[in-house]
């Protein structure tokens, strides 16, 4: 059994079969691609913060674990060429720029976009109780989570939102006041 690939140079087409469980090597992954993350409320987030209208750190919403986080973005190919089959991720990090997955909400498997097309992907994720409380997190949505496409700008292919999982709450003694454990970081 085999795979059937597609290799385009300088206007030419030729297919190559490649043995099932080899992959084709990067040097022919689709060129005048550009896969690109962005928001679909507008404006955007960053925007307001560049322009002073909230600051980065109003602008932190604040889920329990056991509530539901909401995603949604657009995943466009702004390049000219068919982007081949990617993944598009959503995990939390522990990171602003993403770097490590403290927890795998979901991947979409088979995206694939021509040129100047675009999808809208949405969801709504449970927070864990298996995730530390009383920090911030990073929702990521990746596109390209897989790397396999190379892009003219591999910088573009997430957007990011942060998001601040606080202590549970729960009743201490005879009075029911509840308690709420410091924040990350506070009585170290």
């Amino acid at each position: 059994m085999s795979r059937m690939w597609r290799i385009v140079i300088t206007g030419l087409m030729f297919l190559v079969y490649i043995p099932l469980g080899m992959m084709p090597p990067r040097a022919f992954a689709v060129e005048n691609v550009d896969l690109v993350v962005t928001s679909t409320q507008q404006p955007s987030v960053a925007e307001q913060i560049k322009n002073r209208k909230v600051s980065a750190r109003d602008h932190i919403f604040e889920i329990k674990r056991g509530q539901f986080v909401k995603t949604e973005a657009l995943v466009s190919n702004r390049g000219a060429g068919r982007s081949g089959l990617f993944e598009v991720g959503i995990y939390l990090s522990h990171y602003p720029d993403g770097r490590d997955k403290a927890h795998e909400f979901d991947i979409i498997r088979n995206v694939d976009l021509s040129g100047s097309e675009h999808i809208v992907i949405s969801g709504e994720y449970l927070i864990p109780y298996s995730i530390s409380v009383a920090r911030d997190y990073w929702v990521v949505m990746e596109a390209d989570y897989d790397g396999e496409v190379t892009e003219k700008d591999e910088n573009n292919r997430q957007i990011i939102k942060t998001i601040n999982v606080p202590c549970d709450e729960f009743s201490l003694g005879y009075d029911n006041d509840p308690y709420l454990c410091p924040r990350f970081g506070e009585n170290d």
